[in-house]
């Protein structure tokens, strides 16, 4: 959403002058480059598409704890190189004040790089960010927040397309019933469920056909988290090793 949110004010305030990028990957939802070809019409600004191979990036595929700054260093490196043949001045992400409480590795490749961050460097956090993108009439104003299928591998867990691909089968069987946040945690053998807590009940008399798809794909078991979903479980280990 706060990519959105950037993309359409600099279509807005610099016609002409400015281009939308969008990474194409592995591990990002299918659903996102969708609506970025949405946004990008509507606008009317330039939408230049970016394959990356993260996979074959060593520090992503072994999903070590700084697998965010290996990713974003790639990405931004190719982005940088599409500035330059295209003369722009200014090369700008989606990130806010907000995005400074988790923790987010690639953050530092983002600087190191010298990529702006206008929300951020406006004092705009996420709230501010949803009211904005609801002023300006964007259809993912309210979507639920999203994250790449790399967030559902626990940290030293190796990440392959075979198990991107069931991650993303597990995560539509929930969709497809009605689940509008969800998280499908890979956990090997163990598939440890994050719906929002108010939809825990309904999760739960849903377990037959969850259960029934689930074991389906390959995991023995199918377990609902009881804190429901938040955003970076995964980084708990990190504060416990700490």
């Amino acid at each position: 959403i706060a990519s959105s949110v950037v993309t359409a004010i600099a279509a807005q305030e610099l016609p002409g002058r400015s281009v939308a990028a969008t990474a194409t990957s592995e591990l990002f939802l299918p659903e996102e480059l969708a609506a970025a070809r949405d946004l990008t019409t509507t606008f009317g600004i330039e939408h230049v598409e970016v394959p990356v191979e993260h996979l074959a990036i060593a520090g992503v595929a072994e999903n070590s704890p700084d697998r965010c700054y290996h990713c974003k260093l790639a990405l931004f490196g190719q982005l940088q190189e599409i500035q330059r043949l295209m003369g722009l001045r200014w090369l700008a992400d989606g990130a806010n004040t907000d995005d400074a409480t988790d923790y987010r590795p690639g953050s530092r490749a983002t600087a190191e790089l010298g990529v702006r961050s206008p929300l951020a460097e406006a004092g705009i956090g996420k709230s501010i960010v949803r009211a904005i993108a609801r002023s300006l009439g964007l259809p993912d104003a309210d979507r639920p927040a999203m994250a790449c299928y790399a967030s559902r591998f626990p940290y030293g867990t190796r990440i392959d397309s075979q198990g991107l691909a069931r991650v993303r089968r597990g995560e539509r069987v929930l969709i497809e019933l009605g689940f509008d946040q969800v998280r499908l945690r890979d956990h090997g053998p163990i598939a440890r469920l994050e719906v929002n807590p108010a939809a825990l009940d309904r999760l739960v008399a849903a377990r037959g056909p969850v259960v029934a798809a689930l074991t389906d794909l390959g995991y023995l078991y199918v377990c609902a988290d009881l804190a429901g979903y938040r955003q970076g479980s995964l980084n708990a280990v990190l504060a416990q090793d700490q």
